[in-house]
């Protein structure tokens, strides 16, 4: 059986791809006007410069799928093992958009009360009042893994398989279940220090090494649609094959685990 239109391979069943975030009924409409205004051309609103944090010309927005490949993960020292992750399908520079995080928006509140929000491994906070929750639909984005606990690998993941050849084991790194109001992957849009740790790695140019992070989530306005996105950028050359890795933050370890292991417990990232 052929995959649906514009599924990418590899998409594991269970889960519907949407290359655009939807935004959920409850969603105030003035609210939703904030972010993704309904006319560009007619909207009065101008998109309040603390909510992201680079404007994008179209050209320097990568459509889903260009950059990256998802691929299930064998190596069994890797802490995704069985599971899947997104891989670079290219060689990418520095500070380049590589892929939106997209899935359900809804607002914050909803989510810390909504028992199905509550459980899913795949909730980001998007802005003060919204976050973005992949858990049940999203895009490329939402296979992006932690590195804590990552070995190193050469160039091209030798010891990964494509995705389409394993079945889904695994629904994440996820091995606790903590329901901590906070759940949820860190933004740096929304945490000061990991904001300013975030935006510092986007600075720099370094070469890539698999146990550090090699992306990292921002708030990007669309300059033609005036739409405020979470955009996944490199920050930091990354290789063909080269597994990209981010920091969900410590508190998306301690409100599952109870505590961060001590082999996640890297002083340079929260």
């Amino acid at each position: 059986m052929s995959r649906k239109a514009n599924q990418p391979a590899g998409w594991p069943p269970g889960v519907t791809y949407s290359p655009t975030s939807v935004w959920a009924n409850h969603v105030p409409l003035e609210v939703k006007e904030k972010y993704k205004p309904s006319n560009s051309r007619l909207s009065t609103h101008i998109p309040d410069p603390v909510e992201y944090i680079l404007t994008l010309k179209q050209h320097e927005i990568t459509p889903d799928g260009r950059k990256t490949k998802i691929k299930a993960i064998t190596n069994p020292e890797h802490p995704c093992c069985g599971a899947y992750g997104l891989f670079a399908a290219c060689h990418i520079e520095p500070k380049q958009h590589i892929v939106d995080y997209c899935g359900n928006i809804h607002l914050s509140d909803v989510g810390d009360t909504d028992p199905e929000i509550q459980k899913s491994d795949y909730v980001i906070r998007f802005t003060s009042e919204l976050s973005i929750d992949a858990g049940r639909q999203g895009n490329e984005g939402r296979f992006v893994n932690d590195f804590r606990g990552v070995p190193k690998e050469p160039a091209g993941g030798a010891n990964d398989q494509e995705a389409g050849r394993n079945k889904e084991s695994a629904k994440g790194r996820d091995k606790g279940k903590g329901k901590s109001k906070g759940k949820g992957k860190d933004h740096g849009g929304l945490h000061e220090k990991s904001q300013a740790n975030d935006t510092a790695s986007y600075k720099k140019s370094n070469t890539t090494e698999k146990s550090q992070p090699t992306v990292m989530f921002m708030n990007y306005l669309d300059e033609r649609t005036k739409e405020i996105r979470i955009g996944i950028f490199a920050t930091r050359k990354i290789r063909k094959g080269d597994e990209l890795l981010i920091s969900y933050g410590k508190s998306f370890w301690r409100s599952r685990l109870g505590s961060v292991p001590s082999a996640f417990a890297d002083a340079s990232y929260d």
